[in-house]
């Protein structure tokens, strides 16, 4: 089932496929110098999904997907009490 885009305007039909398709070839081109190591992801990741601010893969206080923002090192967390 599709569903509307989160942060689109134009609220287009975009598919869990298609979003998990699109975020891991993004995943997949950044610098391998730029990525936080995968326990630091993962524990990130697992920091955001349980986040007030979480919701459905994004970052309510940035709008951000939070996969993309928890894969590159230098992020940090956008919460006022960041978790990471």
């Amino acid at each position: 089932m599709k569903e509307d885009c989160p942060v689109c305007p134009k609220k287009i039909k975009y598919s869990e496929e298609a979003f998990r398709h699109d975020l891991s070839k993004y995943i997949s081109v950044v610098r391998p110098e730029d990525r936080a190591d995968e326990a630091e992801y993962n524990r990130r990741l697992r920091q955001c999904a349980s986040c007030k601010y979480f919701s459905n893969g994004l970052c309510s206080q940035c709008g951000c997907f939070t996969e993309i923002r928890c894969v590159l090192k230098r992020s940090r967390c956008p919460a006022p009490k960041p978790l990471w």
